[in-house]
């Protein structure tokens, strides 16, 4: 018998979890809602219940593995939202929603202290971008000072399952951290 492999998909309304074959035949499927807290502005979601959604997602799956081993995990996920750690690589807020609506300040800062964002990020100074929903964090939320790194949904479920929190480039690239042209971090947006 093959080794089989475990696709995750941390999306917006459910987080879905396919195993295959080496044939790339689907051989079981999971399915957990993603535990969305509705808030006035859209949503946001406790990283922990997301990582426990992707755990029994994948539990299910595998479920029909049988003595067949898991041989490798890919995981994609929604791009904007993400999950800021402190140094211990705990969460210290909740992840906002992509589709949230809060940051219209932030966004009109960020646009008119660095107006060659959207040049070097390939994205507009909105509500949307990743960077702006963590200045957000940091201007409301108190234990959010704590923050000291930034990963996408996908990588935090990555660091969750046990792997390294590498970032992945093209989720890094829906950041508004990182400078496309330079292909570095951006760090006149980062201060």
């Amino acid at each position: 018998m093959s080794d089989l492999v475990l696709g995750l998909d941390v999306g917006t309304t459910a987080v879905k979890a396919a195993l295959f074959d080496g044939d790339l035949n689907q051989v079981a499927e999971g399915r957990e809602p993603t535990p969305w807290r509705t808030v006035p502005t859209g949503a946001e979601v406790d990283p922990e219940a997301l990582l426990a959604a992707a755990v029994a997602a994948a539990r299910q799956a595998a479920a029909a593995a049988g003595d067949r081993r898991i041989a490798a995990i890919g995981v994609a996920s929604v791009a904007e939202t993400g999950v800021l750690l402190d140094r211990h690589a705990r969460p210290v807020a909740p992840g906002i929603a992509w589709h949230d609506e809060r940051g219209e300040t932030e966004a009109q800062r960020l646009a008119e202290a660095l107006p060659e964002f959207s040049a070097r990020v390939g994205l507009p100074a909105s509500p949307l971008c990743s960077l702006v929903k963590y200045r957000w964090l940091r201007d409301h939320v108190p234990n959010a000072e704590h923050g000291v790194r930034w990963l996408n949904v996908a990588e935090w479920i990555v660091l969750g399952l046990g792997g390294d929190p590498a970032p992945e480039l093209s989720l890094s690239s829906r950041t508004g951290f990182f400078d496309l042209h330079a292909k570095q971090p951006y760090d006149d947006a980062l201060a």
